[in-house]
């Protein structure tokens, strides 16, 4: 019995070690696509933090697209690094995480096109995001960019329009300032200065603290 045992403990210490091997070796592709995902996120949050250095001391708005393509990109990884760590997360988790790529992938594509000068595709990709998903924080956002297009085809007018429903629709987002200021500039475009001043005007009295306002101060005083 004891001779047996002896040859029996080797073989079991033997299996256990290959049991071991196999899971090790298993687990290693998920391991490392977890670390290459750390490595990207780290990589573009190095990147949009010197865009926004460059945006302290840039009025683009332009710059500031690209800024939030850099943190829909970050957000990406972020979501298949949550995928990759957890197998076993619930169905409604995953449909969650879905969801979520579904909004950004959309938002992305209408943004890639304005940044292609492909005003048309972006219009229509912007209206079906606010179409799509109305309850979204990004909505306001598109809907600035359609204002965007308007103004980069020099529709002024119909910008205008576009940038006075960011107003209307959603006073309580950054766009909203942004779009009075953009407001002010169609009306500067147009020829008309004294519409374009009162317009600036409101900035400062509907808005106080925007970080553009020295921006506005400018303008205002180009004018006289």
């Amino acid at each position: 019995m004891l001779k047996f045992l002896a040859v029996l403990c080797p073989f079991l210490f033997w299996v256990s070690c290959s049991s071991n091997k196999e899971s090790v070796k298993e687990n290693f592709p998920v391991k490392q696509r977890i670390e290459d995902i750390e490595m990207n996120v780290s990589d573009n949050s190095m990147r949009i933090r010197e865009l926004n250095k460059l945006k302290e001391y840039s009025d683009t708005d332009r710059l500031t697209l690209r800024i939030e393509k850099l943190e829909h990109e970050v957000q990406l990884l972020k979501n298949l690094k949550f995928e990759a760590e957890s197998d076993s997360q619930s169905e409604s988790d995953k449909n969650f995480v879905i969801d979520t790529l579904a909004v950004q992938n959309s938002y992305a594509a209408a943004r890639e096109a304005y940044l292609e000068n492909d005003f048309d595709k972006a219009i229509r990709l912007f209206r079906a995001f606010t179409a799509k998903y109305p309850e979204d924080k990004l909505t306001a956002n598109c809907q600035y960019w359609i204002g965007e297009c308007y103004y980069d085809r020099n529709s002024y007018n119909s910008a205008i329009d576009e940038f006075q429903r960011v107003i209307d629709y959603y006073p309580t987002s950054p766009k909203a300032p942004d779009s009075q200021l953009k407001i002010g500039l169609c009306y500067k475009k147009l020829g008309r200065l004294d519409q374009a001043k009162l317009e600036l005007k409101r900035i400062k009295r509907y808005y106080p603290g925007y970080e553009r306002q020295e921006l506005v101060d400018k303008i205002i005083r180009e004018m006289r």
